[in-house]
């Protein structure tokens, strides 16, 4: 035999062992076993030992200790594989022994050992806990053999299920989501906490209950029989204990047996009540305007499709106004920010005020409104509205205990042809009110559709583009992408700007529509591509460490779906030889719905995709999902709302979320004091830009930022982010 037979005195500390002999050892499987005797007769002992050795088991170390104490510190020392216990120690006989040895060593298996007349200790041992017994004299070298292997093999399966009910009753009793457990009758038969919670009740008093109990309609009119389907997926609202209403998305499954009889169903249920109060957030802000709670340019020009619909059905005339403040920036420089945002609350209310209640008063934007006159009679109505805010536009504004005078530009273009689309409309009608700028006070100019005063300029602006690009005046500025923890940089966004001969620097607001109108947008994007990574090329060459930092490329659905623009990306990372996931190419939040099949391809190349401007499109939390993102941006205007507006705070709240569960990188844009940044460290977005840290600037002032080190809040106020 191999192996060491252990002499363990009683009165020996616990692990000293006072006499090793060797011994044949015999395990069960390849692993090496210990087995420890507790046995006080030497004469027993021996036989034992000599039945160990001629059961032909492998690898067996045998202890021996002469009673319990012993014996328990020895487990509690080096453990054992398998205790036999004889049941007439001294000082602790019969069943008390196999207590005392179950509640000192619970992870050892324990086979009893009884003298031929104990008739009444194998069953009670049993029933206390042990695995099996021998009775003394009575068996073989091949029955001790099978009773050490079954009672091994035994214990373990018995442990590890024992194991695995634990660990399932944590994950159920841990888990965030609501967990329900149902019999084939529909009763409830398992409720862990955190659907005891969502409910607002006890876990007992849902045990046993049908499921139509538990889930009650938000108005109260009655229960659910049942909302849940056998297997699948489901969202419902139900009422809380409380009177709140809470929202679910349920996942279900329905449970067999190996016949394939129901045996009933697991529900899990997450709370998304959050996401869908965030989604009427963010539909409210799609169409709105944030400052006004007018209705924005996507439900203006929705609201105006229709109307030429109608129009086109029932000869109801419409026209659109549109109205430029004379001046404004004048106002916000010399008032300050505050005072022109309330300046044009003031004028938003007026023009409503002046209207019909047919009409729609929408702001556009900036300082611009437009003005929907639906369902005109006569064209005199027309010329009456204008009149009205003209005469309105006579007395000053009073904001903020200042009378400030401000006069209006309007331009009306009436619709003259069943042809004509919506965007046509707009664009006489600000055709129109640039013609009225060029004349003195408040007044209004009505388009004439054999005149389109724009057409020549519009040529212009669009030839010297076009050279802009070929004589690459086109510049890209940077603008840096931080960590909001330690001001790292984390990357770089880069921004379009036009070096013109005579008006200097030009933002893209005031040509990048041109460019996607006349098709110049594919060269102008591959202008700023191509500069773009060649500066992040150079950058990287001159040092290796940059190689993780971002760079965001903004991009149109437009050139998306330009097969060409593919190439380009393509052929652009060739050249430059920076890696494509450290290029982002960033969608607009609309576009990228709309070109949601062209990001596929993008995607394949490596490249990331980020979503600009989340919650000023119409697109809904579930079509964001959607889009595979590796980066959402937040718009500016919700974080402008932190700490002063609860509804873009639940927005951005609901934006970070969803970016973690997505699994996609959340950055705010348009960080401007330090109070938005420590709100949002507190609701857990980590990336940001914005003028707190640093504007746009030109690539060698860039360098220098990336040279600095981490960046800290800057003192300048304003911002540059999230511009095309």
């Amino acid at each position: 035999m191999t192996g060491m037979d252990t002499e363990i005195e009683a009165d020996a500390p616990a692990g000293s062992g006072v006499r090793s002999e060797a011994g044949r050892a015999a395990p069960a499987g390849d692993e090496p076993l210990t087995i420890l005797l507790v046995e006080d007769n030497p004469a027993d002992t021996r036989l034992f030992q000599d039945l160990v050795g001629r059961a032909g088991i492998e690898r067996v170390t045998l202890k021996h200790a002469p009673s319990l104490a012993p014996a328990l510190a020895e487990i509690e020392r080096a453990g054992c594989d398998i205790m036999f216990l004889d049941l007439s120690l001294p000082g602790s006989g019969g069943i008390e022994t196999v207590r005392r040895a179950i509640d000192a060593a619970p992870d050892t298996p324990v086979v009893v050992l009884t003298g031929a007349l104990d008739e009444d200790l194998p069953g009670q041992a049993l029933r206390e806990g042990a695995q099996d017994y021998l009775r003394k004299g009575t068996f073989e070298p091949e029955e001790l053999r099978r009773t050490i292997r079954y009672t091994t093999e035994r214990f373990r399966w018995t442990r590890t299920a024992v194991d695995g009910e634990l660990l399932y009753r944590s994950i159920v009793n841990m888990s965030r989501e609501g967990i329900l457990a149902v019999d084939p009758s529909g009763r409830a038969t398992l409720v862990n906490p955190s659907l005891a919670r969502m409910l607002g009740k006890d876990r007992g008093d849902l045990i046993g209950r049908p499921i139509g109990e538990l889930f009650r309609l938000p108005d109260g009119n009655g229960d659910f029989s049942d909302p849940f389907p056998e297997d699948g997926e489901i969202e419902l609202d139900f009422r809380r204990e409380d009177g709140g209403s809470i929202s679910v998305h349920a996942s279900c499954a329905s449970l067999k047996d190996d016949r394939g009889r129901g045996r009933g169903r697991v529900i899990m249920l997450m709370d998304v009540t959050s996401r869908k109060r965030a989604e009427v957030e963010l539909a409210r802000a799609a169409f709105s305007d944030p400052l006004t709670g007018l209705p924005n340019r996507l439900l203006f020009e929705d609201r105006l499709e229709h109307a030429m619909k109608r129009r086109a059905r029932m000869s109801a005339p419409v026209a659109v106004l549109m109205l430029d403040l004379d001046g404004f920036k004048a106002i916000n420089d010399s008032f300050g920010h505050p005072v022109g945002d309330a300046l044009i609350t003031m004028v938003g209310q007026r023009l409503v005020d002046l209207t019909r209640g047919d009409d729609t008063v929408a702001r556009m934007g900036g300082d611009e409104f437009a003005i929907l006159l639906d369902k005109i009679t006569d064209e005199g109505i027309i010329h009456a509205v204008a009149r009205r805010i003209a005469a309105a536009f006579e007395t000053p504004f009073e904001v903020m205990g200042s009378p400030i005078q401000v006069n209006a530009s309007m331009g009306i273009a009436p619709l003259t042809s069943e042809q004509e689309e919506p965007e046509d409309l707009l664009r006489f009608a600000d055709v129109a009110m640039y013609r009225a700028k060029e004349k003195p006070g408040t007044t209004y100019e009505v388009f004439d559709p054999r005149e389109d005063f724009g057409a020549t300029r519009r040529v212009q602006v669009q030839n010297e583009l076009r050279e802009a690009i070929q004589k690459r005046h086109l510049r890209v500025h940077f603008q840096p992408i931080v960590h909001l923890d330690t001001g790292e940089i984390l990357g770089g966004e880069g921004l379009v700007r036009w070096e013109h001969p005579r008006r200097g620097f030009i933002f893209p607001g005031e040509f990048i529509a041109l460019a996607e109108e006349t098709g110049l947008v594919r060269e102008l994007g591959e202008s700023v591509l191509r500069q773009a990574t060649e500066r992040w090329r150079d950058w990287i060459a001159m040092d290796p460490s940059r190689s993780s930092l971002t760079l965001a490329v903004n991009v149109s659905s437009r050139q998306l779906g330009d097969p060409g623009f593919l190439d380009v990306v393509s052929e652009v990372l060739a050249e430059s030889g920076i890696d494509p996931g450290m290029l982002q190419l960033e969608v607009e939040e609309s576009a990228a719905i709309r070109a949601a099949r062209h990001l596929v391809e993008y995607k394949k190349l490596g490249v990331a995709i980020a979503i600009d401007d989340i919650g000023k499109g119409h697109a809904s939390l579930e079509n964001v999902t959607q889009l595979d993102a590796d980066v959402l941006k937040i718009d500016q205007t919700f974080v402008g709302g932190l700490g002063t507006s609860s509804r873009d705070t639940a927005v951005v709240e609901a934006m970070i979320v969803l970016g973690q569960r997505l699994g996609a990188t959340v950055v705010a844009e348009g960080i401007e004091t330090e109070d938005q940044l420590r709100r949002l460290r507190d609701l857990g977005c980590e990336v940001g830009q914005g003028y707190l840290f640093a504007k746009a600037v030109t690539p060698r002032a860039f360098e220098r930022l990336l040279e600095g080190g981490p960046l800290g809040p800057s003192p300048q106020p304003g911002s540059d982010a999230g511009e095309p």
